[in-house]
């Protein structure tokens, strides 16, 4: 298959054409500038309370003019820029569009050659796969026990991957049982702890009350021994008093019993004896009255002593 060429065609404007659009666009940028210059021109007479302008307006307003105008001039200055950019590019289009054109012929050269070297490949793949069909019959039952062996090794392997991961799995959750049951009884020594703690803090606080009394009881025991100490001694002087009082009183009757044999005798001896007598009889009562008074006071001691100190001894 042969293709021709086209014919280039002729991207170039002719100069009449192009000088004509140049003044057309002159012309066409002189109305715009005319037409903004009237709009953008001060109204006198309403400037002047309706008069009628003394001056031409471009005598008084020429600043404003020669600024518009160059304003002007500078737009339009861009916009042929912009223009002959424009020019530029739509000249490269059409010379990018003749070069689309001559690869677009290329490349369907190209592609008629890769049809013709698709079709030879296609007979080739037809004439191999004739050729190998029988021989893929006979390696299929190959390629299937291979398969099968393949899948039944790899089942083997899951199996084992699952007891294994069964046995990981019990093991981990022993050592878990086992670490909550240390964590458990590690909290319940601490709680114990904290109680037999709290324990010897109020032991320790009941021992310090019963040492204050025992302190105050041995003072007690201490007191009281001391007045039973003293009750000894006094018991033991009242005893050796009794026995003065019986000697005394012994005496006493001996006294009277003389005195009563000896009535014969003359009245003066008679009188020293009963003086002698009186006298001895009263040392005798103030001793008995003294042992009296003391008896009390220890018999008070000692009910003072017992009622105090009765209880602990229970």
């Amino acid at each position: 298959m042969e293709y021709r060429l086209p014919v280039q065609p002729n991207r170039d404007i002719p100069q009449s054409i192009a000088q004509i659009q140049q003044e057309q666009r002159i012309k066409f940028q002189l109305q715009q500038i005319q037409a903004k210059i009237i709009e953008e021109r001060p109204n006198f007479q309403e400037m002047q309370g309706g008069q009628s302008p003394n001056k031409p307006w471009l005598g008084e307003d020429i600043y404003m003019v020669v600024f518009l105008l160059t304003v002007e001039n500078d737009r339009l200055r861009e916009e042929n820029t912009q223009i002959q950019q424009l020019l530029n590019t739509s000249e490269m289009r059409y010379k990018g569009v003749d070069l689309v054109e001559n690869e677009v012929i290329s490349q369907r050269i190209k592609i008629g050659e890769y049809e013709k070297k698709l079709a030879q490949l296609q007979m080739e793949c037809e004439q191999w796969r004739v050729k190998y069909q029988n021989r893929d019959k006979e390696n299929e039952d190959q390629r299937y026990q291979n398969e099968l062996q393949r899948r039944i090794q790899v089942d083997r392997e899951i199996r084992e991957l699952t007891a294994r991961f069964i046995a990981d799995r019990n093991q981990l959750e022993q050592e878990n049982r086992s670490l909550r049951i240390e964590l458990d009884q590690i909290k319940l020594s601490k709680y114990s702890f904290e109680d037999h703690k709290k324990l010897s803090e109020q032991l320790q606080k009941e021992n310090q009350k019963l040492k204050q009394e025992l302190d105050t009881l041995k003072k007690g025991f201490d007191e009281l021994e001391y007045v039973l100490q003293t009750a000894a001694d006094l018991e033991q002087e009242n005893q050796q008093l009794k026995i003065q009082i019986d000697t005394l009183q012994k005496q006493i009757q001996q006294l009277q019993q003389q005195q009563q044999q000896q009535q014969q005798i003359p009245q003066r001896p008679q009188s020293s004896n009963r003086i002698e007598l009186s006298n001895s009889n009263y040392n005798v009562m103030q001793e008995n009255k003294r042992l009296k008074d003391e008896n009390d006071r220890l018999r008070t001691l000692l009910n003072l002593g017992t009622g105090s100190y009765s209880k602990p001894f229970m």
